[in-house]
């Protein structure tokens, strides 16, 4: 039996251990994740009896305060179904989707949902099970000759608690080529990562330059279950020119290698990042997007006017 069910009803123990015991069991689905990035969540969810058995999270947003739609929160590379099990009911998850939520202006289901969609996103996957030698005969020759770059500079990596450095570079050297970023983004990244900090599942590495003795770049990592997910990164143009992201990169795949773990890219959907993240030799997989779904026509003339005055 699926039904909707708003956020203050949904039971945390149960939630989690559902999404614990599904085949992606990663953070983005968690209700301390999403009780940050999407406060206002709901969830469709399958009962067997009164246990949850599978279940979607629904990242719901108003305008106007009456006017409530569908959207992929920020920092949230996935959501979709997860289930405890083997029995797949994504189809009739998404049918339910579609019945009861008529403004849908983005939705990321997950990899392991392969339903038709007239739009798909893509990521790579790097499994670290291989001893480092072994990864590393599959990186590609310019991902070899940069990190020989990095290497040859002396960039002392290091992890660190302080994410502030890194989001003053993110503003400094490439917040320009996404557009302006609002100060509540920096602000919700920084939340997220003190909670994923105390709980164990935030890793931040940054590389100080032995000329500067300054930082020069870094990569935040969520890991979570056995994912590490490369969640946000920046470099000055130094770090850049000596190729101290690549160095981090590196690093990680070097500690974490011979394990369970694997490295998610959270790759977007540029050319350019994709072309850098494959270059280290994992998978792509793709994942399909629910975009501008059943608008109702009353959504359809605000989202005009909104995109008019912003």
């Amino acid at each position: 039996m699926l039904r909707i069910v708003k956020r203050t009803d949904i039971i945390d123990s149960q939630w989690n251990a559902c999404i614990e015991q599904s085949s992606l069991p990663y953070i983005y689905s968690k209700t301390w994740f999403l009780d940050i990035v999407s406060p206002n969540w709901q969830a469709i969810i399958f009962f067997k009896n009164t246990e949850y058995q599978a279940v979607m999270p629904i990242p719901v947003k108003q305008k106007l305060g009456f006017i409530h739609y569908v959207a992929q929160p920020t920092f949230c590379q996935f959501l979709g179904v997860f289930s405890k099990e083997n029995k797949t009911l994504d189809n009739e998850f998404l049918t339910f989707f579609h019945e009861n939520f008529k403004n849908i202006s983005l939705y990321h289901f997950n990899e392991k949902q392969q339903f038709y969609s007239s739009k798909q996103y893509y990521n790579h996957i790097l499994e670290l099970k291989d001893n480092y030698e072994t990864l590393q005969s599959n990186f590609r020759n310019v991902r070899i000759k940069n990190i020989k770059v990095a290497q040859k500079y002396g960039w002392k990596i290091s992890q660190s608690t302080d994410l502030k450095p890194l989001i003053a570079i993110f503003k400094s050297n490439h917040e320009h080529q996404i557009g302006s970023v609002r100060s509540t983004t920096y602000q919700l990244l920084e939340r997220l990562f003190a909670e994923a900090h105390r709980r164990g599942c935030a890793e931040l590495y940054v590389a100080v330059s032995p000329i500067t003795n300054q930082i020069e770049a870094g990569s935040l990592f969520w890991k979570d279950d056995n994912r590490l997910i490369h969640q946000f990164c920046a470099a000055t143009p130094l770090g850049r020119l000596k190729e101290a992201r690549s160095l981090i990169l590196n690093e990680v795949i070097k500690a974490y290698a011979g394990s369970d773990f694997e490295l998610d890219f959270e790759t977007t959907n540029q050319e350019g990042f994709r072309e850098w993240n494959s270059s280290f030799g994992g998978r792509e997989v793709f994942f399909p997007v629910e975009e501008e779904v059943n608008y109702s026509f009353a959504f359809k003339q605000i989202q005009t006017l909104w995109r008019k005055i912003r």
